[in-house]
C-alpha cells in the first residue's frame, strides 16, 4: 500500500541477513545428514542414475517452493493494504513492520526447506507413502523447533543493516502459527505437483524414466554405435576424396 508511512520506510529491495541464511544452513543442512539413516523401499530391479529425471523433479519441487516464498513475501509487503489478503485473513486493521516480514520469510524458508525433503523422499507416491526413520523425524523436529523459536523471539536489531524483530513482538502474535499453516498447505501443493510431473514423465517415458538398467545401457550402446558408424563413414568419405 503505497503512501502509508510504514510502507514508505520499507527498503527498495528485500534480502535476508547473512546471519539468517547461516542459521538455515546450520540447522537444516546440518540435520539433513540424518537422511543417510532413513528408511528406503528397495527396488526389485537394479537402479541407475537418471540425471535428467532427477533435475526435472528437483526443479518441480523448487519451483513450488520459490513461488510460495515470493507469495508470502508479497502478502507481507502488502499487509498495510486495507483491501489486501493479510488484513482479510487476520481481521486486523494494521500491517507488519518490516522486521516482522524479514523474520517471517526466514521462518517460511526454514520450514519449507525441510518439508521439501519429505516430498523428495518418494518418487511415485505422496510423501506419506513411505515412513521416514525415527532419526530423520527427530532431526526435523529439532531443526524446525529451533527455527520457530528463533523466529518468535528474535531480538529487534539490524544485522547487515536489515531490520529484524521476533514474530511475537507485535500483532498478530500468532504470526508464526500462520506461517506454519501456510507452509503445510504449500507442502501438499508441492507434493501434488511432484506427482503430476512424475505422472507425465512416466506416461510418455520422458528421459527414459521407465527404462530398466539393461534397456538404458542398450540405448546408450546403440547411440554410441550409430555415432561411431557415422564418424567412420565420414572419415572414409573424406579419405576417398
Amino acid at each position: 500500500m503505497s503512501g502509508h508511512p510504514e510502507v514508505e520506510s520499507y527498503p527498495r529491495f528485500f534480502h535476508m541477513p547473512v546471519l539468517m541464511l547461516m542459521l538455515i544452513t546450520l540447522l537444516n543442512d546440518g540435520t539433513l545428514i540424518s537422511i543417510g539413516y532413513d528408511t528406503v523401499n528397495a527396488s526389485a530391479l537394479p537402479q541407475r542414475w537418471n540425471l535428467p529425471v532427477l533435475f526435472t523433479i528437483a526443479g518441480a519441487l523448487g519451483f513450488v517452493a520459490l513461488v510460495s516464498s515470493l507469495l508470502i513475501l508479497h502478502v507481507g509487503l502488502d499487509s498495510w493494504n486495507p483491501d489486501g489478503f493479510f488484513q482479510y485473513i487476520t481481521g486486523l486493521e494494521v500491517g507488519l513492520h518490516y522486521g516482522q516480514i524479514t523474520t517471517m520469510v526466514y521462518l517460511k524458508v526454514s520450514i519449507s526447506d525441510f518439508l521439501t525433503l519429505f516430498s523428495a523422499r518418494t518418487l511415485d507416491g505422496p510423501f506419506w507413502s513411505s515412513k521416514p526413520s525415527p532419526i530423520l523425524l527427530a532431526a526435523a523436529f529439532t531443526a524446525l523447533s529451533m527455527s520457530t523459536l528463533f523466529a518468535v523471539f528474535w531480538p529487534a536489531e539490524y544485522p547487515d543493516g536489515i531490520e529484524t524483530v521476533g514474530l511475537g513482538a507485535y500483532k498478530p502474535h500468532q504470526l508464526a502459527f500462520l506461517v506454519w499453516v501456510y507452509c503445510i498447505l504449500c507442502w501438499f501443493v508441492q507434493d501434488a505437483f511432484k506427482l503430476l510431473v512424475v505422472g507425465v514423465l512416466t506416461k510418455f517415458n520422458v528421459f527414459g524414466i521407465n527404462d530398466t538398467v539393461a534397456e538404458a545401457m542398450q540405448k546408450e550402446d546403440e547411440a554410441k554405435g550409430k555415432a561411431v558408424t557415422v564418424t567412420l563413414g565420414n572419415k572414409r568419405g573424406y579419405q576417398a576424396v
